[in-house]
């Protein structure tokens, strides 16, 4: 093709691989696991679970998420949750998320709070869900990264290849 360079565009695409990989990572694995550890670290109470919600989102990161009212008591003083979002799911996640706190709410309606220490009303409920949803989300990037990264090496390899063979088979013109 007339001015396609074609040895300038033989990285695009495995950079393309690259990027979309790290792009997957920044906006699934990484930011749900940050904001699963930022709970984590906060002291813990008993509450009473209200009602829990599943929403659709129509925002930028689609998918349903996970509404809880619930109260809880801390040194006396009694919170309804002004932060409902429980943290750290994805919309696959959030349906386990959802059914097992819906099983704590129709049955013994007690649950685990952590709360902000700094701002008790700041607080999430906790629910243990599998991790299988963040260990394949970072095997899916890990494996466009991959497949990036393995595309470079393999044009280095063929490009080494010619090279080797041009100097073992000297090709002469008068």
């Amino acid at each position: 093709m007339p001015g396609l360079d074609v040895q300038k565009m033989k990285y695009t695409l495995p950079v393309i691989f690259i990027s979309l990989g790290l792009l997957w990572y920044s906006l699934r694995p990484i930011p749900a696991l940050v904001e699963l550890n930022k709970y984590k670290s906060f002291p813990t109470t008993s509450g009473t679970i209200q009602k829990i919600e599943i929403f659709g989102s129509t925002g930028p990161n689609k998918g349903d998420y996970l509404k809880g009212k619930f109260v809880y008591t801390i040194d006396g003083k009694e919170y309804i949750s002004s932060s409902p979002t429980v943290p750290g799911g994805y919309s696959g996640d959030d349906s386990a998320r959802y059914r097992k706190l819906k099983k704590i709410e129709q049955k013994e309606n007690q649950a685990t709070v952590y709360f902000n220490p700094e701002f008790p009303r700041e607080a999430y409920l906790s629910v243990k869900t599998s991790g299988f949803q963040y260990f394949m989300d970072f095997v899916f990037g890990g494996v466009i990264i991959g497949m990036g990264i393995w595309m470079i090496i393999a044009s280095k390899l063929q490009e080494r290849s010619l090279n080797q063979s041009e100097q073992d088979n000297p090709i002469t013109r008068p």
